[in-house]
């Protein structure tokens, strides 16, 4: 944990359990079935009734604890709306389960809207499996790519049937929650357009994945967007934030929420950085993705994980290659980087 951060709560609640962090904000912690074993929700109470901030992903154990706190300490006021931050399984996961049980708005951005829907439906794992060529064509050792294919796509699994409906969140937009108005900054690379929520009165972001205290989020390039730069688009969005105050409190999906907003900009920034030195000195001679995840990542991958550090691997490279650090060549199929 990082020593210039501050976090005025030290431990979380249990999962479940609303903890309060100012007058008519809730932080509740719920679980995933994953190494990040949690994801932070946050519930805004008005006059009226509350709005939500992401949902968790769809688990059994989710949904009752969303009836028990549904049918207990917010049976007095209706869940009005619902906001997902992006299309991510532990976001977006039970926002169609909620608002059919509740009649809930669902707000979000269009294009994340858009993107769960299309890999809810992808049950026979078409598109999933363009990703697997993608990282095969990167390098990826052909065992994993069979595991992969013989697993299938884990999304259809974790999202419940999408929102029959949206009312969108665009960029420099605004909306209400509790009794305070917040202003929509809307970040790439980690999501296509995740929504990030801002109100200024009371100094509060909250930031979906796009900056978290401890880890930094997966950056990944897609199958359907192989032109693209997406950790560029990441790096580019954090400037977005950073002109915000640096008390800002910040209010992360994975983590303790924060104060330090510039310095962990800073730190996520010098990361990568990092990564950047790191792969131009491995790539004096020509290296995949594929070949230089252990030196990347120098422990035991797991089949989740696998996913995420080559997302994460490939990004960087294609980064360096559009900044015209590294050469890219095709050698016997396979897509491999070189120093310039």
């Amino acid at each position: 944990m990082s020593n210039s951060l501050k976090f005025p709560w030290k431990e979380p609640a249990d999962y479940g359990a609303l903890q309060p962090l100012q007058e008519g904000i809730c932080w509740l912690r719920l679980p995933l079935p994953f190494a990040l074993d949690h994801i932070n929700v946050w519930l805004l109470e008005s006059s009226s009734g509350w709005s939500l901030v992401d949902t968790g992903i769809r688990r059994d154990e989710v949904k009752q604890l969303w009836k028990q706190l549904l049918g207990g300490v917010m049976k007095e006021k209706p869940l009005e709306q619902i906001l997902v931050t992006h299309f991510h399984p532990d976001h977006f996961g039970l926002s169609g389960w909620l608002q059919q049980q509740t009649g809930a708005v669902v707000r979000m951005t269009e294009v994340e809207w858009q993107r769960g829907v299309k890999l809810k439906g992808d049950v026979d794992s078409v598109l999933f499996n363009q990703q697997i060529d993608l990282y095969r064509n990167h390098g990826l050792d052909e065992s994993w790519c069979q595991r992969l294919e013989a697993r299938g796509n884990p999304y259809p699994h974790n999202v419940s049937f999408p929102p029959a409906e949206i009312k969108p969140l665009t960029e420099h937009g605004s909306v209400e929650m509790g009794d305070d108005s917040w202003q929509v900054i809307i970040v790439t690379g980690h999501a296509p357009g995740q929504a990030c929520l801002y109100q200024p009165e009371t100094g509060i972001l909250i930031a979906g994945d796009q900056i978290l205290p401890t880890i930094t989020p997966n950056v990944t390039l897609t199958a359907d967007r192989a032109d693209g730069d997406p950790l560029g688009d990441y790096l580019g969005s954090l400037k977005l934030l950073s002109i915000l105050p640096d008390e800002t409190l910040v209010l992360p999906s994975h983590g303790l929420p924060f104060y330090g907003l510039r310095q962990r900009i800073s730190e996520i920034e010098i990361h990568h950085q990092e990564r950047f030195d790191q792969l131009t000195a491995l790539c004096e001679q020509p290296r995949s993705a594929g070949e230089v995840l252990e030196a990347l990542f120098p422990r035991t991958l797991d089949i989740h994980q696998i996913m995420f550090a080559m997302g994460e691997a490939i990004s960087h490279l294609v980064f360096l290659h559009q900044a015209d650090h590294l050469l890219k060549i095709e050698d016997g199929g396979v897509i491999r980087y070189h120093h310039c």
